[in-house]
């Protein structure tokens, strides 16, 4: 267990996709607490507190107890099909949960990271900078606008980590394990030639994340090295993988009719984050080490 001089970080979203990559990280240097629904201990070096997100007494109390010097905010619903159907179940954890931290946050003079999306904006030029103005075209990004909104009104200390598609551990849910398993069992899958998104390995937004939470304030892009469409990526990732790339069919984002609307390109510009620590690798150093580590499992 770490030393209680350390300063002590609490997470929301912490068995979430990024949130399992991020604490063994944040282990490392922060005496480390995090929010669970249900009576789990994935991380046997961090502390869990049983509490809904939605159970805001509750919330206020464990916070109060756990006096944390930092709160970072991983917890959301990020499924934008879902987000456009069910619009009022999503705010409630989207924004509502959103602003009852910030408003505790400010209170106890604490500061809230936290995580939001390139959907916030239409993809209509690419390569965002922080300055540019979010125009999201989707529910789920007009949600992540109006709780950047919140966090960044609460408290001038208060920082917003911009966060892209990422990929890692085949064990894990997410997008880049989906084209991975089709592959290996000989199944088709297109993929769009035409939406640019700057892919991240998750290790690395995670790390990055890490890097920036005592010295970022306001809002940070937290992309990946490159513009990439999924087509590219996927070949990219059959290569690496040494899977039949000819399974991977083309096609335009006209063709795949979707619930939520899909912006062509949100690629973001990281060059602040960068500027202060942000390392993000390459993505084929990335994916040498999930393909290594696939083998060894």
């Amino acid at each position: 267990m770490n030393s209680y001089s350390n300063p002590r970080l609490l997470v929301t979203g912490a068995t979430g996709f990024l949130g399992s990559s991020l604490l063994p990280i944040a282990l490392e240097n922060y005496e480390v607490h995090y929010i669970v629904h249900e009576n789990l201990s994935p991380f046997s070096n961090a502390y869990p507190h049983q509490v809904s997100l939605n159970d805001f007494s509750t919330l206020a109390r464990v916070i109060r107890q756990i006096k944390p010097s930092i709160i970072l905010h991983l917890a959301a619903v990020t499924d934008a099909n879902f987000c456009e159907v069910f619009p009022w179940s999503a705010w409630k954890i989207n924004v509502e949960t959103t602003k009852h931290l910030a408003l505790i946050a400010a209170q106890e003079n604490i500061k809230l990271c936290f995580a939001s999306t390139d959907m916030v904006f239409d993809g209509e030029k690419g390569n965002y900078t922080e300055t540019d103005v979010a125009t999201p075209i989707s529910k789920y990004g007009i949600q992540k606008v109006e709780a950047e909104k919140i966090v960044l009104n609460a408290s001038s200390q208060n920082a917003i980590f911009r966060l892209p598609l990422m990929f890692g551990s085949l064990a894990k849910k997410n997008y880049f394990a989906h084209v991975i398993t089709a592959l290996k069992e000989q199944k088709p899958i297109k993929l769009f030639t035409d939406e640019y998104r700057t892919i991240c390995g998750v290790e690395s937004v995670a790390t990055g994340i890490i890097t920036l939470l005592e010295k970022a304030n306001g809002i940070f892009h937290l992309g990946g090295p490159q513009r990439i469409s999924r087509y590219e990526f996927g070949l990219l990732a059959a290569k690496i993988f040494k899977l039949d790339s000819h399974l991977i069919m083309p096609c335009l984002q006209s063709e795949i009719k979707t619930t939520a609307p899909r912006p062509k390109d949100v690629s973001l510009n990281s060059t602040k984050a960068i500027y202060l620590g942000f390392r993000p690798k390459g993505l084929e150093e990335e994916l040498r080490i999930i393909a290594h580590e696939a083998t060894l499992s």
